[in-house]
């Protein structure tokens, strides 16, 4: 999006609201300028707003805030005339100051952890206490992250690796990634910033109900989903359309909430419609039939 010319707004995180934080960026071609520049964006049917990247230049004191502080700020692209057309989160930062690049990411990050296994000689698969880092939920919200444990000797086994992880990674911390000592400080210091759409924030969490074994309607799967209020926990509205396809209500495998979304979605309907989930505008969340192909 070379001729691009309208804003990209970084704001708070909408749904933790840790800080109180609002930056509109005007597309930068100095070196100094407080800005964007290479901006790039996609939206895909399945999950609306995908991805979108771009990079910021400014003072360093800008630039340092934003990597320490800038995760899960919400991202909002909108044309010259104030048009919204992409929405998400930041993923992954990565600072470029010429000598070095500091990277930090939610990607890899678990602030509630527990480790599915077996007692080695029994059948039954067994999962071990939740571990969280409170202070990452309230700042970032909820990510879940299962181990798998295959057999282990006792149930208490998994509670030091599941300890481990959490230490590791319940708390995103930038880190360098290239150090190039022969290189001196750049003047035009710059981050690469990469954004999710918000559907994505769905396969943050799991989705298991092991209290009724019956079956429901494809919509009402959908909606007893998309009101958890972990798996659904930066929802702000949903519409859903009716569909009377039966499905299982039992889910005991550790899913995430987004991929059983989609899953169901990909059933159709008893008239081989085809079905469509994702997130639009204002954190909305969507099941419908889809739009039948254009004539060619």
């Amino acid at each position: 999006m070379a001729d691009f010319n309208g804003t990209v707004v970084i704001q708070n995180n909408p749904v933790t609201e840790w800080e109180r934080y609002g930056e509109t960026l005007l597309p930068s071609a100095e070196i100094g300028e407080r800005g964007f520049f290479e901006l790039e964006k996609e939206e895909r049917a399945e999950g609306g707003y995908y991805r979108a990247k771009f990079k910021i230049r400014g003072d360093r004191e800008f630039l340092a805030d934003m990597l320490l502080n800038g995760l899960g700020r919400a991202v909002n692209i909108y044309t010259e005339d104030g048009t919204g057309i992409w929405e998400g989160y930041i993923d992954e930062m990565a600072l470029d100051v010429g000598s070095a690049t500091y990277r930090t990411s939610l990607r890899d990050m678990g602030n509630a952890v527990w480790m599915r296994f077996r007692v080695r000689g029994t059948t039954t698969t067994e999962r071990s206490p939740v571990q969280t880092d409170d202070d990452s939920i309230a700042r970032y919200g909820r990510k879940e992250f299962i181990l798998s444990g295959g057999e282990l000797e006792d149930t208490d086994t998994g509670d030091q690796p599941v300890a481990d992880y959490l230490g590791r990674f319940g708390w995103p911390t930038p880190s360098p990634t290239q150090i190039r000592p022969e290189r001196d400080l750049s003047p035009d210091p710059s981050i690469a910033v990469d954004c999710k759409g918000w559907f994505e924030t769905l396969n943050w969490c799991v989705y298991n109900q092991t209290v009724s074994t019956d079956a429901d309607l494809a919509s009402g799967i959908v909606e007893t989903i998309i009101t958890d209020t972990d798996v659904a926990q930066f929802v702000k509205s949903y519409a859903i359309t009716s569909n009377s396809t039966s499905i299982g209500k039992e889910y005991d495998a550790d899913r995430k909430g987004g991929d059983i979304l989609k899953d169901v979605a990909r059933l159709g309907d008893s008239r081989n419609s085809r079905f469509l989930v994702y997130m639009t505008d204002g954190r909305k969340f969507v099941y419908e039939e889809a739009a039948p192909p254009d004539e060619p």
